[in-house]
């Protein structure tokens, strides 16, 4: 019988947003939304299989931003204040028309789980996935070290490296071992970035569909099996069936009408002094989203229905039986066709899964349940794979990227091409400020602080995100200010670095140095030409 590999490959990252001097700021709920409602539900999921001996594999990348966020203590303590409120909010629902009141009641139970899961693990969500590592369940990847995008990078090589080795020492110090692979920022490649991979320990990156299938030459297995760069890292390339299954607006399952309307929440449709107390006290009379949400899909109208959670695990159940059954028909017809079991990649966003697609998490506590006892598909890891087949053909991967059409649109167009100017040009200047001054400096000393600082912000101001949200127009003031806050920050610190300062210079750069507070033990060797 023909058997091969499904895998799994979760994304979680998050720009860095930390903003001290206010407890209620909007970005910064992003962080707060995607631990509620993604990381601790799959957390609960990973940990409910485990404990259950049901035997899955799966690979986790972790970006090392969403790693400094979920160990900072001021944020741990925003997180649980935010749980806290609206676990009170959903209790409070929890009575009127009974659907209504059965659905408050369904939140109040979630959110108390999702508090008693966060307080289990020490509020710690890195370590206990770490733990799950251990334990053969997970391999945890890194990242880009702000989720730069590379390819923009790579007029100005100082900065590519330092976002990879900057990444990989990260990794190392929180989780207490050396990353094996890496997700690509955007999953970002250009030709002789690999290098670069290998040069850091790297041994395998998850890349978009077509760099397998227009490499040089192009691999007979295609996508079904990893091939191996000239530098010997493993590249593993996405399935699109596995993508329009989840992805797809008209094709993938998160459509279902049975399922949550992720735009029907409650901040939106309660009078507003029924929520300002549990979504902050923002000026204007801004409204913002609970994470409650009462209407499932229902279809093409405003008139959405009342949410039934039975009705959506049977959905659920339906579609996992549909993906672990459309695995099984595609690796059978694959077996017979190459010299080793194939291996399909499923990779996703970490945030689809609860944040975006509520019933995320129950699909694929499902869909590993039923591959778990399946004779044809299985899960496994990249790592597993490869020292199963540690041999494949050597190809030069094409340039390419995720996202619309494939090739840096999204990060690089006319909404965004003012932003490259300052990314490479501070890139620049950082790489010649520490060429410079890096082994001149006293690291301890001001000067020595303020290089460090000049590092950090800018690879805060590399960051994919701020391209993507300018050309999505969502949330476009705030990326602008960041912008010319990192800018700014960037040009004092380099001054200081070159010049030395005064009182008032080590007072601005200490209040710097607790606000962008990432990255304590870098490396100014990552940063020179």
């Amino acid at each position: 019988m023909p058997r091969g590999y499904v895998a799994f490959v979760l994304h979680a990252h998050l720009p860095f947003v930390r903003h001290p001097e206010d407890e209620h700021h909007l970005e910064e709920r992003w962080l707060y939304e995607a631990v509620a409602e993604s990381y601790l539900p799959l957390l609960e999921v990973f940990q409910r299989l485990d404990a259950e001996g049901v035997p899955f594999e799966l690979t986790l990348s972790i970006s090392p931003p969403l790693l400094v966020m979920l160990r900072d203590d001021l944020l741990r303590g925003r997180i649980e204040r935010y749980m806290s409120a609206l676990e009170e909010l959903a209790s409070r629902e929890a009575n009127g028309e009974e659907r209504v009141a059965r659905l408050g009641v369904f939140y109040a139970d979630r959110m108390k789980r999702m508090r008693a899961l966060w307080d289990s693990c020490d509020r710690d969500l890195p370590g206990a996935l770490r733990k799950l590592e251990e334990r053969g369940r997970l391999q945890l990847l890194t990242s880009g070290a702000t989720h730069g995008f590379l390819p923009g990078l790579r007029a100005v090589p100082a900065g590519v490296r330092a976002q990879i080795a900057v990444a990989v020492a990260e990794h190392t110090r929180a989780l207490g071992t050396a990353p094996r692979g890496i997700w690509l920022p955007e999953c970002g490649y250009y030709p002789g970035l690999d290098a670069l991979l290998a040069d850091h320990g790297l041994r395998a990156f998850v890349a978009e569909t077509h760099a397998l299938l227009h490499a040089t030459p192009i691999p007979p297995h295609g996508i079904y099996s990893h091939a191996f760069t000239p530098r010997g890292v493993a590249i593993f390339a996405r399935d699109p069936a596995c993508s329009r299954a989840v992805w797809s607006r008209d094709e993938g399952y998160p459509g279902h009408p049975s399922y949550r309307d992720f735009y029907r929440d409650l901040g939106y449709e309660l009078p507003i002094e029924r929520v300002r107390p549990y979504v902050g006290d923002l000026p204007g009379g801004v409204r913002m989203a609970t994470g409650f949400k009462h209407r499932r899909i229902t279809g093409a109208t405003d008139d959405k229905q009342i949410y039934e959670r039975d009705r959506a695990l049977v959905a659920v159940e339906a579609h996992a039986q549909h993906f672990v059954a459309a695995r099984r028909a595609q690796i059978a017809e694959l077996a017979p066709k190459i010299d080793r079991e194939p291996i399909v990649l499923a990779p996703y966003d970490c945030e689809l899964f609860g944040h975006w697609w509520f019933e995320g998490p129950d699909w694929l506590e499902h869909t590993l349940r039923a591959l778990a006892t399946d004779d044809v598909a299985r899960t496994t890891t990249l790592s597993e794979h490869l020292a199963r087949y540690p041999t494949g053909y050597v190809v030069s991967p094409a340039y390419s990227t995720w996202g619309e059409e494939g090739y840096a649109e999204v990060w690089c167009d006319g909404d965004n091409a003012a932003l490259w100017r300052h990314v490479l040009e501070v890139t620049a200047a950082n790489a010649r400020l520490c060429e410079a001054h890096g082994k001149a400096v006293d690291a301890g000393s001001l000067r020595g602080r303020a290089l460090r600082q000049a590092c950090r912000e800018t690879l805060l101001l590399q960051s994919s995100d701020f391209p993507f949200i300018l050309r999505a127009g969502t949330a476009t003031s705030y990326i602008h200010e960041r912008v010319r806050t990192h800018v700014g920050r960037f040009r004092r610190a380099a001054l200081i670095a070159e010049r030395g300062g005064d009182q008032d210079d080590e007072a601005w750069l200490a209040d710097i140095e607790s606000r962008d507070n990432l990255f304590a033990q870098i490396d100014i060797g990552a940063f020179c030409p």
